[in-house]
């Protein structure tokens, strides 16, 4: 069932790139940008495909909550992956957030590591 919502998501959003009438862009695409662009949205499309199965693994592994639990922490991924490969610079606030979630995430799951 997984599998199968996903190819249908990957069918309509290939269906929206490839068979769309106005470009995405404002200029042409040479040809080996446009096999870069069919390549970068089929990358992505397995990516978000496999990324959703493992969700749902991980579900049956560890439950609902720890899974809900680890998933509000993709904020804080995000802002530390930004801060590190686009050298991006966290305010004192988000620093303070991401303490803050990561510390409510251990205390939340600490009975599970004993």
């Amino acid at each position: 069932m997984i599998v199968q919502a996903q190819g249908l998501g990957l069918l309509m959003i290939s269906t929206v790139v490839f068979l769309r009438r106005v470009p995405l862009s404002t200029r042409q695409l040479t040809p080996v940008e446009r096999r870069r662009a069919r390549r970068l949205v089929s990358i992505t499309g397995m990516l978000e495909g496999s990324c959703a199965v493992l969700y749902y693994i991980i579900i049956e592994h560890l439950g609902s909550v720890l899974t809900a639990l680890i998933a509000a922490t993709t904020p804080v991924f995000a802002l530390l992956w930004s801060a590190l490969l686009l050298r991006e610079r966290l305010s004192r606030q988000l620093a303070l957030g991401i303490a803050v979630t990561l510390t409510g995430v251990f205390l939340a799951t600490v009975d599970r590591l004993h």
